[in-house]
């Protein structure tokens, strides 16, 4: 840019780099306008039966930030669970979590992210997963292909992020396994 030896754009070195930065800001505002907050450090999405196992994301104990993905998938799961299941104490536990929810939207937006604790933000990304481009075995009416299907469009907008799928679920570990996609089991491995 500076050379200009085929054409001339500019009539001095300090238009041109004037030019140049502000070529670049535009192009990092658009990286971030795609990316957002969330596009920093390790993200964890967890499904339903995390969330029944422990309700109560700011008791848990972190080492270092990450930020926790909310899926419509798995807050459409928790509202049909906190009506619908058999078991009373599934039903407290999937009602708890979605006061916590409340409790954080009531901090901020949840589209923006909303901090938990010190080390944990909760964020909602509004994704629906598509399947055209998925593994093919993946079935759109199977909840758990749904939430595989959608943990893909995460990573999709965060390519620079460190993502991982928190779940008990031996099925969900064997399809997330089965897709090539990162999961932990938190009562296994030390993840925070």
């Amino acid at each position: 840019m500076i050379e200009q030896s085929n054409m001339t754009w500019h009539k001095t070195i300090e238009e041109a780099i004037i030019s140049f930065n502000k070529s670049l800001d535009n192009q990092i505002e658009s990286i971030n306008s795609v990316h957002g907050k969330i596009g920093k450090g390790r993200l964890f999405i967890p499904d339903t039966n995390v969330f029944i196992s422990n309700p109560n994301p700011h008791d848990y104990e972190v080492n270092k930030k990450c930020s926790i993905i909310l899926l419509p998938t798995v807050l459409g799961e928790l509202d049909r669970l906190k009506v619908e299941h058999s078991n009373e104490n599934v039903r407290n536990k999937a009602k708890t979590i979605i006061r916590n929810i409340k409790e954080y939207r009531r901090r901020g937006r949840l589209l923006d992210g909303v901090k938990i604790t010190d080390k944990i933000s909760a964020f909602t990304i509004a994704t629906e997963p598509k399947f055209e481009d998925k593994p093919s075995w993946l079935d759109l009416k199977n909840k758990d292909d749904r939430f595989i299907a959608s943990c893909f469009e995460v990573a999709s907008k965060f390519p620079d992020s460190e993502i991982s799928i928190l779940t008990l679920d031996i099925n969900m570990q064997n399809k997330a396994d089965f897709a090539m996609f990162p999961y932990l089991d938190p009562k296994e491995e030390s993840i925070f």
